[in-house]
């Protein structure tokens, strides 16, 4: 019989369970390390019997802990971001099908509260705004030409990333032709948008209109003239509206 005392009284101890003055702690390691496969039967078992009883105590604990759980899940994300990152997309990755239906359905769930977030973040953050605008535009011209998406994203079909779009057209707000009658840039993010009488607004303009390059698909030669780069520019609004689908070059 094995006695159980609180501290070993031989200091060569080697965690032997015939040891006759084992401590505790040596005792249950010993015991774990002789019986790994039998407890882990055990316990899965006994989660498996008591699954509604550890729910409820899993429940309790996260109501007890919430404010020091969110502060540890916060940490824990930031110490592995990109392990993170790659342990999803290599879930996504496996689990494709699976993921596009839980998406989907998670969209149909949440309609209201995800149009919300996502007039938010168009509102605070140009990038996602004029990608948008971009974005919508071109589901207009496939439609008015009978085309399709063919589950393809116009994000995924711009030959440019929201934030290249960004740099080329801040760049061209200190342009000589956009500056105010004071020499002043005035072209911002915050007064990107339709034409209004009582103040300076502008539009992201296509130097050789949309409606000399139509397309009906992603594929279209038009649509990669259309959207690129080199054809876009931020241009008073006002200005906009006059050249209607004239092309006019700034110097």
């Amino acid at each position: 019989m094995i006695r159980i005392i609180k501290k070993c009284k031989i200091e060569t101890c080697d965690n032997i369970a015939s040891c006759k003055e084992m401590c505790k702690k040596c005792y249950q390691q010993q015991y774990q390390s002789d019986h790994r496969e039998e407890l882990k039967i055990n316990q899965k078992q006994y989660r498996l019997d008591n699954k509604e009883k550890i729910k409820e105590y899993n429940k309790q604990y996260d109501l007890e802990h919430k404010e020091d759980l969110k502060i540890y899940n916060k940490q824990y994300q930031s110490d592995h971001k990109e392990e993170i990152k790659e342990k999803k997309k290599q879930y996504d990755s496996d689990h494709k099908e699976e993921t596009k239906k839980r998406n989907k359905q998670y969209g149909l769930d949440h309609k209201e509260e995800r149009n919300i977030l996502r007039k938010q973040k168009r509102q605070s953050d140009p990038a996602v705004r004029i990608m948008h605008n971009a974005s919508v535009a071109v589901n207009k011209m496939l439609k008015r030409n009978d085309g399709s998406k063919q589950g393809k994203s116009s994000r995924e079909a711009f030959s440019f990333t929201g934030d290249q779009l960004i740099a080329h057209i801040e760049k061209q707000f200190s342009h000589p032709d956009n500056l105010d009658e004071n020499g002043n840039v005035w072209m911002t993010w915050e007064n990107q948008g339709n034409y209004d009488p009582d103040k300076k607004t502008w539009h992201l303009d296509h130097i050789i209109p949309q409606s000399k390059l139509t397309f009906n698909s992603y594929e279209h030669t038009n649509f990669n003239k259309c959207w690129a780069l080199e054809n876009l520019r931020p241009l008073e609004a006002i200005r906009n509206l006059k050249k209607g689908n004239k092309i006019i070059y700034i110097s």
